[in-house]
């Protein structure tokens, strides 16, 4: 199972992140600095297993995701906003995500969540 991140180059909370998962995530997470790159990284995954985590800056960046989730091809999703709100969380709730947690936490509910989609899928495996 493959873990991509979706980060603005810019965003500072991607490096916390980062540092989170990677005590217990191996090999380190593939990274996506922008739309097209996410797409394409998904569509070298034969498998369709892969989970996004995705850390959005701004609600313009949620409304482009919206409008190109087709293109997810059915997979498993982390939404991480950049502050609380009903109308930024609404939105980011119709990508119909795992999870859905805020930047300005420490990351750890992010990495319990992942934790336990990991595990589950490792069950699965013959």
């Amino acid at each position: 199972m493959d873990i991509i991140i979706y980060s603005q180059p810019d965003n500072p909370q991607k490096d916390t992140l980062l540092k989170n998962l990677s005590e217990f995530i191996k090999p380190v997470p593939i990274m996506a600095f922008d739309f097209e790159g996410l797409f394409c990284q998904l569509r070298s995954k034969v498998s369709g297993r892969a989970i996004i985590i995705f850390l959005i800056s701004h609600e313009e960046e949620l409304e482009r995701l919206m409008a190109d989730r087709s293109r997810l091809f059915n997979t498993k999703c982390i939404i991480v906003l950049p502050e609380n709100g009903d109308d930024l969380a609404m939105k980011g709730l119709a990508l119909q995500p795992r999870y859905l947690g805020y930047a300005n936490s420490d990351f750890s509910d992010i990495c319990r969540v992942l934790e336990k989609m990991i595990n589950k899928h490792r069950r699965r495996q013959p």
